[in-house]
């Protein structure tokens, strides 16, 4: 890395609010636990880009944001489930976890940012403002995607890109 003097004090890091509406999102490597440290508790933070716009504003294409899941919550779990089992890993993680996870655990974390990048589902958000009186994205629905192609790609690949990238720790599949 070049530390250059000159280096702006400024940069857009591409994360905005998309127009409320319907989209079909594509999840993004860099899952992870978030823990608040005032409440000590704990989140999921999903990285999510719009790879299609169903019923929406298109200049959404393309916006990213982060899908906070609260796992330490029943409607928390739920979620979680639902996502797994919309993008079509329910099945392969409760082979591998069981029926009954503990969804902070080391592993089980490690195989849902090792399996959910790259796959796809449809969602259809509001904006509303935060507590901080911020502009912030509330979803209302969660779908699975049609079969087919959003701007250009193939569905969900089969390989994380992790795997396809040469990481070891993807060679077995998980």
């Amino acid at each position: 890395m070049k530390l250059d003097p000159n280096t702006p004090k400024e940069m857009d890091l591409g994360f905005e609010i998309p127009p409320a509406g319907t989209y079909r999102w594509q999840i993004q490597e860099g899952i992870e636990l978030r823990t608040n440290e005032s409440s000590g508790k704990t989140t999921l933070q999903i990285p999510i880009s719009i790879d299609e716009v169903i019923d929406g504003d298109p200049t959404a294409q393309d916006m990213k944001c982060s899908h906070f899941v609260p796992i330490e919550t029943t409607f928390g779990e739920k979620q979680l489930a639902v996502i797994l089992s919309l993008t079509g890993l329910i099945g392969d993680f409760n082979k591998r976890y069981g029926d009954d996870v503990d969804v902070k655990d080391e592993k089980f974390v490690a195989g849902l940012k090792l399996k959910l990048p790259g796959k796809f589902f449809i969602a259809t958000h509001t904006v509303r403002k935060n507590n901080k009186d911020q502009d912030q994205v509330n979803f209302v629905h969660f779908g699975a995607p049609k079969k087919g192609k959003g701007k250009g790609k193939t569905e969900s690949p089969t390989i994380a890109p992790a795997a396809a990238a040469g990481d070891k720790s993807a060679e077995a599949g998980w």
